[in-house]
């Protein structure tokens, strides 16, 4: 679980360590960069050295008391909250076994609401504050991370803003985002920010690998699809989801059944209907023709209906009909 395992990013985790062998990690970072390229996951690795008994220059030793309370998910020092993922917590896996578990500093009950929004609200904000002035457990430093920074409400920020000009004592923040541009600039002033760079081809090659998350694609295919993954394993999920939906020659009996895979939400048929036409303009420019130019333009209308608020339903079936999937 230390940052030996991570790919890429040698500068910023660099600095990182020096900072952490000369006590002076700032109670406010702020990891930028597109999303999928390892930012969280250098977080929780950072989680784990600050209360690490044994740190080496590498990081946490995966051996000590709390680096055993990381793995098993029960570390009471380190939170995590993050939306519109709404996930119960982080599982970071740093391979051969090694796993940081970091749950949510808001409940999972089914009952509880207050953190099943689109954006991190108030409520989360407010309980990291009140987490954050209680006292520590034993020796350790609390850590958060707070995943999808630009996501939350103003007003959840404001309160943020108030924690990060007065911090607890041993208390560290970490934030984290894949949209700097939509953070407001009190925020990111008060916190010493690292921007990570998307990863080379071999490195997201070898992140690839040793997942596991290639396998079972055509031979060639994967690194087609790295070249155009803009060094982001994020991305090349995305693309290697969308193939699996990508809608094949279909009856009209199984036309609404294909359709209902792309509209679960007007941002879900975006996001696809985005890397449709990516996945599209990579056989354009590998052998362009007139055909492939209008199958693009097809797509890019669709797109714009559903960005101006076009029933996404009728849209994507009005796409389906016009690139011929259906057999009528």
């Amino acid at each position: 679980m230390n940052f030996g395992y991570i790919e890429g990013h040698r500068k910023n985790i660099g600095l990182i360590k020096k900072m952490l062998s000369e006590s002076r990690l700032p109670h406010a970072l702020l990891f930028s960069g597109i999303e999928g390229i390892g930012k969280r996951l250098t977080a929780t690795a950072l989680a784990a050295a600050v209360n690490c008994e044994k740190r080496s220059e590498e990081g946490a030793c995966g051996e000590c008391e709390s680096c055993r309370k990381l793995r098993a998910g029960t570390h009471p020092s380190v939170k995590f909250i993050g939306s519109p993922k709404n996930e119960s917590g982080i599982e970071a896996v740093f391979g051969a076994g090694s796993v940081i578990n970091i749950s949510n500093i808001v409940s999972a009950d089914e009952d509880n609401k207050k953190r099943k929004t689109a954006k991190i609200n108030i409520y989360q904000v407010r309980e990291i504050i009140r987490d954050a002035s209680l006292r520590a457990y034993g020796r350790s430093s609390k850590v958060y991370i707070i995943d999808d920074i630009s996501e939350a409400s103003t007003e959840a920020l404001n309160c943020l803003l108030k924690v990060l000009e007065e911090p607890p004592a041993g208390t560290f923040f970490i934030l984290v985002t894949s949209r700097i541009q939509a953070l407001l600039s009190t925020i990111t002033s008060r916190c010493q920010r690292l921007e990570f760079n998307p990863l080379g081809e071999e490195e997201l090659k070898r992140v690839l690998d040793r997942k596991g998350l290639a396998e079972g694609l055509p031979a060639g295919r994967a690194d087609e699809l790295v070249g155009v993954s803009s060094g982001s394993c994020g991305k090349f999920l995305r693309f290697v989801e969308l193939e699996n939906i990508i809608p094949q020659r279909m009856e009209p009996e199984d036309f609404f059944l294909e359709v209902s895979k792309w509209f679960s939400s007007s941002g879900e048929c975006i996001r696809k209907l985005q890397m449709l036409i990516e996945l599209e303009g990579i056989g354009f420019r590998k052998s362009p023709s007139s055909e492939r130019y209008a199958r693009i333009n097809i797509m890019e209308d669709t797109l714009n209906q559903v960005k101006s608020n076009v029933n996404p339903e009728l849209a994507v079936s009005n796409m389906f009909l016009k690139l011929g999937y259906v057999n009528l």
